[in-house]
C-alpha cells in the first residue's frame, strides 16, 4: 500500500497489524523513518516472499 504521507504510512502499518494480528500474515512498513537495516531487511523479506503486505511512501529509500 503506497500512502502519500510518511505518518499515514505509519498509521496504517500500526492499523494492519492490529486488524491482521490472528492471520498469518508478515506486515513490513517502509518509510523514512526506518533505518538503513530495517530498509534492508523488509526488501529482502519482499524479494524472499516473507513479507505479503508492505506499507510505504514514495521517499522511502534511496534510489539504487
Amino acid at each position: 500500500m503506497l500512502t502519500p504521507t510518511t505518518l499515514l504510512a505509519e498509521q496504517h502499518f500500526r492499523t494492519f497489524n492490529d486488524r491482521f494480528s490472528s492471520f498469518p500474515l508478515n506486515v513490513a512498513e517502509l518509510s523514512r523513518f526506518g533505518t538503513a537495516k530495517s530498509t534492508r531487511n523488509t526488501l529482502e523479506g519482499i524479494e524472499s516472499g516473507k513479507v505479503d503486505i508492505v506499507i510505504g511512501t514514495t521517499s522511502c529509500c534511496p534510489r539504487t
